[in-house]
C-alpha cells in the first residue's frame, strides 16, 4: 500500500483489538503514593459508578477504564 499504510493497519480497532490492563506502580516512597493519598471513591448505590476518580494514577493500577482514559492517552 501507499506510504507504508499496510491492510492490517488499516483494519485495526481500538475497542476490538485492545483490552484495559492495570499495572502497580513501584513508589519509591510510600508516604507520596498518591493512588493511597487520594483513592478511587465508588458510588454507594451503584458499584460500578465512581462518585470520585480520586488520583490520575488510578488508571493504571485498576484494569476498568470508565473514562476511556486509555483512549484518550491512546489517540493524544
Amino acid at each position: 500500500m501507499a506510504e507504508g499504510v499496510t491492510e492490517k493497519a488499516l483494519a485495526f480497532d481500538f475497542d476490538r483489538h485492545t483490552a484495559p490492563q492495570s499495572i502497580k506502580i513501584q513508589w519509591k516512597d510510600e508516604t507520596k503514593n498518591l493512588t493511597k493519598l487520594y483513592p478511587r471513591v465508588t458510588d454507594e448505590e451503584d458499584e460500578d459508578d465512581m462518585a470520585d476518580p480520586g488520583s490520575f494514577f488510578n488508571f493504571f493500577e485498576h484494569a476498568d477504564d470508565p473514562f476511556n482514559v486509555s483512549f484518550l492517552l491512546y489517540s493524544g
